[in-house]
């Protein structure tokens, strides 16, 4: 059994490394090639859990798009080469320059368009409206309930000109990061904060942030790409390539290496987070559970395959031994006849001979 296993784990295997090595056209190929295939990558140095640095020693950051970036790497057979980690507004500022590289967890825009290209989004999550748990409320939030209070969001990310566009009403506090924008809430510096769902999700799994609360949605998603200089469209088209051989058990174990909240959480930040589990992430778990289905009854069959041959093949074995008995009892039993016919042969003899006798 454990070998019929391991054989067709074998094959699913070789058939899963057959179809990455090809998923690259011949001129992106050639192009990454020339790049001594390396995927040179411009990471944040504080945005997590998408890209940081878990110490001040540690040289390689970590998160959830580093990890897809890696995956891809893998993928289209590249590895990756991480540049120093910078903030979010020196990396584009590097990249307006004309240097190259890959920008991790970035959604689209007019602006960014003008000198980026993006690959597909490899993940959406909503922004979320984070409040105090001593925060009076007797109804979901939304942003149309801080007109004249202050809001702490990051600057330079998406949400920030969402708000600003949409809400002109609500004081905005520009701040480096989101965390800086949780300490700021809890300080009573700031009303609320904004940030995506996986960002209040790293903060509140560590038990740093246990008394803040998911208030309400803003009704803005970010998507979040991966981007490169408009210098070097072959990369995107590479990265694409790459995010396409993801597989949907993949994207998962990533997801919930990253995105996770304490069971006790109010039942509000259960429910945001559960748009985590729309219809497409049953989907995918669905897909999941049908490619072990499949996996489990290959090897079933394999296996029944297997002792049915066996059992007939013992069948043969015990047929051709019964055979040969047979055969060896009428073997003797010949030996036996014959003997009793010479006697007979013999005793015909003698009386001939008595009757010659006679006469």
């Amino acid at each position: 059994m454990l070998r019929s296993f391991l054989l067709t784990l074998f094959i699913f295997l070789s058939f899963t490394s057959l179809v990455s090595a090809n998923v690259l056209t011949p001129d992106q190929r050639s192009w990454l090639t020339n790049h001594k295939n390396t995927l040179l990558v411009r990471p944040e140095r504080n945005y997590p859990p998408f890209s940081f640095l878990s110490s001040s020693t540690s040289a390689r950051p970590k998160g959830l798009a580093v990890d897809y970036l890696d995956l891809v790497a893998k993928k289209v057979g590249a590895v990756a080469t991480f540049l120093e980690p910078r903030s979010r507004s020196a990396i584009l500022s590097d990249i307006k320059s004309g240097k190259e590289g890959i920008v991790l967890a970035i959604s689209e825009s007019a602006d960014r368009s003008d000198y980026m290209y993006f690959s597909e989004p490899f993940i959406s999550l909503p922004a979320v409206i984070v409040t105090r748990k001593d925060f009076k409320h007797s109804k979901d939030l939304t942003l149309a309930d801080f007109e004249a209070k202050q809001v702490a969001v990051t600057g330079g990310y998406e949400a920030f000109d969402y708000i600003k566009d949409n809400y002109p009403k609500i004081i905005l506090e520009s701040v480096s990061d989101d965390e800086v924008a949780l300490q700021k809430l809890l300080l009573g510096e700031v009303d609320a904060a904004v940030m995506d769902l996986a960002s209040l999700s790293y903060y509140t799994s560590k038990d740093v942030l246990s008394y803040v609360s998911v208030g309400g949605q803003t009704g803005f998603e970010y998507n979040l790409s991966f981007a490169v200089p408009k210098t070097m469209p072959e990369m995107v088209t590479i990265l694409n390539a790459g995010l396409k051989e993801i597989t949907p058990t993949e994207k998962i174990i990533i997801s919930d290496r990253w995105i996770t909240f304490e069971e006790n959480r109010e039942d509000k930040t259960q429910k945001v987070f559960g748009i985590l589990q729309s219809p497409l992430w049953i989907s995918v778990s669905i897909l999941a559970i049908v490619i072990i289905i499949v996996l489990l009854t290959l090897i079933i069959v394999h296996s029944r395959r297997h002792h049915r041959y066996h059992l007939a093949s013992l069948k043969r074995t015990q047929e051709l031994a019964e055979l040969k008995n047979e055969l060896s009892r009428l073997e003797g039993a010949s030996d036996t006849l014959e003997q009793n016919l010479e006697e007979i042969d013999s005793l015909k003899r003698a009386v001939e001979e008595k009757i010659e006798h006679i006469n």
